[in-house]
């Protein structure tokens, strides 16, 4: 691509007369740069790195003294290093006839967990230089996923939005709060690991995959209302083998959701709910009592959870 070009599209201003007129790839991942590429970063550090391995051209977006570094490579600065990737991005895909859908969070992190392996579908993150990698290479027949409805429609104004709708099921079973077994169409789901209030989301994952195959046994990688179950010395079992566990989340929509999915069917234990924005031995503090059989800790993730109680657990042994 012509350094020209690259300038226009990103709304960039190029601060020298470089010796070069053009690259040959553009990269965010420093470790993929080669001679002739142009790089995008905000690390000073990887700029350099980016010149010993051969870079013709650098976006950037903070104050550098680029004569001292290489004043014959093209130095473009931008206003926001963010918005010049979403523009890149955009003028790469303008030509390509893909399938490129928002979801909410929940669907997204289901279809993540039956298709991770799956090649042809592309799982965008909230890292846009991240993004940039995986999707400046793209085949015609791949699809996007986003969280992010606006930034999907900015890099591809053709994009859907995969809408959740209440399905017809039968022969729901809720044997607990974590695992269902229901009849869909002509489809029997067998104590899936999913709590209720997501089987509609569950749905519109599988009708959007169609026929293409999935392992059902992935969705146990979901990551949403997945207990850790504790015993009275605050020690992790296995699934189902006490009858005290703790859930968690961060994000406030579904944790207004799921307490109140918890406190309508969960009646016969006693449920206590803590923030969690504190230091992880404060935390470990409330965890600690036997006073509940459900403790749901807003703010924080199921992987700080267990470290915090394998921390813990650890301490006990040394004391022995």
């Amino acid at each position: 691509m012509k350094i020209s070009s690259i300038v226009d599209i990103t709304d960039g201003k190029l601060q020298n007369n470089p010796a070069i007129s053009f690259i040959t790839q553009s990269h965010t991942n420093i470790s993929k740069v080669n001679d002739g590429d142009l790089f995008i970063s905000s690390s000073l550090k990887q700029i350099k790195q980016a010149l010993e391995q051969g870079a013709f051209a650098i976006i950037y977006d903070f104050e550098i003294d680029y004569k001292s570094l290489d004043n014959e490579i093209a130095w473009i600065k931008v206003k926001n290093i963010e918005n010049s990737l979403t523009k890149l991005l955009r003028y790469n895909l303008s030509n390509k006839k893909l399938d490129c859908y928002s979801l909410d969070l929940v669907s997204y992190e289901i279809l993540f967990s039956l298709q991770s392996t799956k090649k042809d579908i592309i799982f965008l993150t909230s890292d846009n230089f991240k993004n940039f990698e995986l999707l400046k290479d793209l085949k015609e027949i791949d699809t996007i996923v986003s969280t992010d409805k606006v930034f999907i429609k900015k890099i591809y104004p053709l994009s859907k939005e995969l809408n959740i709708e209440k399905y017809s099921i039968k022969n729901l079973i809720i044997h607990s709060l974590f695992e269902t077994s229901f009849s869909y169409k002509d489809k029997y789901f067998h104590k899936l690991k999913l709590p209720q209030i997501y089987i509609n989301n569950f749905i519109s994952i599988i009708n959007f995959l169609n026929k293409t195959e999935y392992d059902i046994s992935k969705l146990n990688n979901f990551k949403h209302m997945q207990p850790i179950f504790i015993n009275k010395n605050n020690e992790i079992v296995d699934y189902g083998k006490s009858n005290r566990f703790i859930l968690s989340n961060t994000n406030n929509i579904l944790i207004k959701q799921e307490l109140e999915f918890i406190s309508n069917h969960y009646k016969y234990g006693k449920i206590k709910v803590i923030e969690g924005l504190c230091f992880d031995e404060i935390l470990l503090d409330d965890i600690k009592p036997n006073d509940y059989n459900a403790l749901y800790i807003k703010n924080r993730t199921n992987i700080e959870i267990i470290d915090i109680l394998k921390q813990n657990m650890d301490d006990n042994i040394k004391l022995f």
